[in-house]
């Protein structure tokens, strides 16, 4: 019952918008906001973009057929097969990346897709693929992710470092707050809609349960959820394979 009425509430007021003559910005984040209330996060989209960095900075002269260091995204020949795999996906996970897109891309038609993940990051990263992408460019690089998820899951280094980042108060756990505090500044700091934004981030905190989290759970989850449903979660046996695996990279990380 609570869905339903946050759908109607949510479809009322993008219809609203519409209907003055709202920006499209502002529509992209109401639409994103009625895309959260109906599907929940999109996982698939989620895990993409954690993948994004791995695929993107491979040395197309090394990279790999298949998986985490695929050559999808830096060998312009498998194009076609992006953008198969971008338009197999659901419907409504193509319209994450749309609304995505034009809540945040600039005068000249670009997003610049490299901002957020660098900030996650906190380093640069080298890469073939332009920093400022077009909304076909940007259905190539989330289909590349796409097939390279569907090749081989998120690593524990990959989520892990995105939970560093997030834990602002190194306590080491999530709340809500810090787990769009990333996420807002970054949409107002490319949107020209702080608005749009705030309906974004707010709706998508509104989805998030189970929290406080903590790290070897959070990596668990965004590793092994299953693809269906609404829910994030893990076993416990997944969760302690987690818990190992980040205390090796710990041990590997102080030796270095």
């Amino acid at each position: 019952m609570a869905l339903k009425k946050t759908l109607i509430y949510v479809s009322a007021v993008l219809t609203g918008l519409v209907a003055i003559g709202a920006s499209p910005k502002l529509r992209a984040g109401a639409k994103l906001a009625t895309l959260f209330a109906a599907h929940g996060l999109p996982k698939k989209n989620i895990r993409a973009f954690l993948r994004l960095e791995s695929i993107a900075s491979v040395d197309p002269k090394a990279c790999a057929t298949t998986g985490r260091l695929a050559c999808y995204l830096v060998d312009q020949a498998e194009t076609d097969a992006n953008l198969e795999a971008y338009e197999n996906s659901e419907s409504w996970e193509k319209d994450h990346v749309s609304e995505w897109f034009e809540m945040l891309k600039e005068d000249d038609d670009t997003v610049d897709w490299k901002i957020m993940i660098q900030d996650i990051l906190s380093e640069t990263f080298t890469t073939v693929i332009s920093s400022r992408l077009t909304i076909m460019e940007v259905k190539n690089l989330m289909g590349a992710a796409f097939r390279s998820i569907d090749d081989e899951v998120l690593t524990v280094a990959e989520v892990g470092r995105v939970f560093e980042y997030l834990d602002k108060n190194k306590n080491g756990e999530l709340d809500a707050g810090e787990m769009v505090g990333s996420m807002s500044f970054d949409c107002t700091d490319q949107s020209t809609n702080t608005l749009a934004c705030s309906i974004y981030v707010y709706f998508f905190k509104d989805q998030i349960e189970g929290l406080p989290v903590n790290r070897e759970t959070y990596v668990a989850r965004m590793i092994y959820s299953s693809k269906q449903g609404r829910n994030w979660d893990a076993s416990p046996a997944q969760i302690m394979e987690v818990k190992d695996a980040l205390a090796r990279l710990e041990l590997e990380s102080r030796l270095e």
